[in-house]
């Protein structure tokens, strides 16, 4: 039979771990802990019936002794070392070239790559200018055109002799109105030919009232040509015919050599525009002007140079 003592020792034992289980400071056994553990899992969770939830504060694992602490510094340091190098960046500005065998980006210096046997091959082969230095130290020669465009050409006299009167013994030029007056050759004549009858004959200009005429539409009107010739002088308006009466079919006769145009003709009656391109490009040629453009920019500077000559001291 057990004694009356050892009775109070249980009660207290138990009231004891009852109170205990409720402070919740006691730790159970662990078949205990699994009898709980089973019964917390069939209860409903509270989760969803409450909507505040207890979050538990992040405990921070325990420090580490000072000599592990070193020990996985050294082998996270091994472990990067050991990696391979990340891949290149797809940035097409940062792509290496179609010849380039080793990728560099373009803030870092060039690596001290071996060049390849075919570069060193091409590398030792003379330079094409022989008189490469020479050149570096007296600057490069000024380059040659392939058509120049001035002076006569070989087998071609300066001096012609001159078709007319008006006309002087270089090409494309003709006297000024202050000699042509003192020299009392004041009547510039040309030859025509009728489209419709065919028949030529002569015409002639008065050269002070014609020169006035031209020079005043040419210089009234400069500033709308924008360098180009306009309708008047593109398509100019032809003397009607004195056999047949035919009008506008008087159509000026051009020599077929170009130092024997009648220039002045030409200009007094404002005919220029029945030149071809090649006679326009051979006066462009021998007055030292650029003749490579269309034909109403050519006219215009025939024009202009023309009533320069016979005008020389202006409008």
């Amino acid at each position: 039979m057990k004694t009356h003592k050892e009775t109070d020792r249980k009660g207290k034992g138990e009231s004891s771990s009852q109170k205990d289980h409720k402070d919740g400071s006691i730790i159970y056994p662990a078949a205990r802990l699994n009898n709980h553990d089973q019964d917390q899992s069939r209860q409903p969770s509270n989760i969803n019936n409450n909507h505040h939830l207890t979050l538990s504060p992040i405990l921070s694992p325990p420090p580490l002794p000072h000599g592990s602490q070193n020990h996985q510094q050294e082998r996270l340091l091994q472990l990067l070392s050991a990696t391979p190098p990340s891949q290149p960046p797809s940035d097409p500005l940062l792509q290496p070239s179609a010849g380039a065998g080793v990728f560099q980006s373009p803030h870092q210096p060039p690596s001290n790559t071996h060049p390849s046997p075919q570069l060193a091959a091409a590398s030792s082969l003379p330079t094409a200018n022989p008189n490469f230095a020479a050149t570096a130290q007296n600057g490069p020669h000024p380059r040659r055109r392939r058509h120049p465009s001035q002076g006569v050409p070989e087998g071609k006299s300066k001096t012609i002799v001159p078709p007319y009167p008006w006309a002087t013994d270089q090409r494309a030029t003709v006297y000024c109105r202050r000699y042509l007056v003192e020299k009392e050759i004041t009547n510039i004549t040309g030859e025509v030919q009728c489209k419709k009858c065919a028949k030529k004959y002569e015409i002639q200009y008065d050269l002070v009232t014609n020169l006035e005429k031209v020079k005043d539409f040419a210089f009234m009107n400069r500033c709308n040509m924008h360098d180009r010739a306009p309708e008047k002088w593109t398509h100019p308006g032809l003397p009607g015919c004195q056999f047949c009466g035919e009008e506008s079919s008087a159509k000026p006769v051009i020599s077929e050599k170009k130092k024997g145009i009648n220039w002045l003709f030409l200009l007094l009656g404002e005919m220029l525009g029945c030149c071809t391109i090649a006679q326009l490009k051979y006066f462009c040629k021998y007055t030292n002007h650029h003749r490579t453009a269309a034909k109403d920019r050519l006219l215009y500077t025939i024009y202009f140079e023309l009533l320069r000559q016979v005008e020389p001291e202006g409008p």
